[in-house]
């Protein structure tokens, strides 16, 4: 009667064992639909761009942690944020049209990651990065672009929010003369508020509620004008 016991209970394990893979499986194959929601920051004072990421569904979670965010994707995490959101990291549980923001995130988060702990021990002597936003590089804001172009988020600065649309074309900027009078002239423009950021290989221009990317040249040029 004994030896039944023990093989009845080797045979419940196994059952755990083999429901726990068909209950992980099941999550992965299901598929969330889960939403990336990235906000620009920008400060005035230091001339920084900065990104931060929301994720969810319905209801939205900060990622405090970009590090421990990029290390659930790389080994594939089960991982709930709070009631309403739990899901197992692998890029086919996000929605198509997140997975450009979501290659740049774990890109940089993965930089973030690496530079943290190559400098632990040495805090005093070195600035570690923070990790609950992406602080964004010349070449970062051209990857950027790309993740995002067409799309529209939400811009904060000087706790100010607004939506801003990326888009590729090139500002219709026109300058327009006037004559004052015999001996002067007037030269004006329809632009007269905006702020531009310098990429790697192209720059951008904030004017309203649009980021244009413009080459060099343009900038160089009508730009500068």
């Amino acid at each position: 009667m004994e030896k039944y016991t023990i093989f009845n209970q080797v045979i419940n394990v196994f059952k755990q064992i083999d429901n726990s893979n068909i209950t992980e499986q099941s999550v992965k194959s299901e598929g969330k639909n889960i939403h990336i929601e990235p906000k620009i920051f920008y400060d005035m004072i230091s001339d920084n761009l900065k990104i931060e990421v929301k994720i969810g569904t319905d209801t939205m979670y900060k990622v405090k942690n970009l590090p421990e965010f990029y290390q659930r994707f790389l080994n594939g995490d089960n991982y709930k944020y709070g009631p309403k959101l739990e899901f197992v990291h692998i890029k086919e549980n996000i929605e198509s049209d997140s997975q450009g923001i979501l290659e740049y995130v774990l890109k940089y988060a993965e930089i973030i990651k690496y530079a943290n702990e190559t400098s632990n021990g040495y805090e005093y002597y070195t600035n570690r990065l923070g990790e609950d936003a992406i602080l964004i590089s010349n070449s970062g804001i051209d990857e950027l672009f790309q993740a995002l172009e067409n799309k529209t988020i939400e811009m904060e600065s000087e706790n100010v929010s607004k939506m801003v649309t990326f888009t590729s074309e090139e500002p219709e900027i026109q300058f327009i003369i006037k004559k004052k009078n015999e001996d002067e002239y007037a030269l004006t423009c329809n632009v007269y508020d905006f702020k531009m950021f310098e990429g790697k290989e192209y720059n951008y221009i904030l004017i309203k509620n649009k980021i244009y990317r413009c080459t060099k040249q343009y900038s160089s040029t009508i730009v500068e004008l």
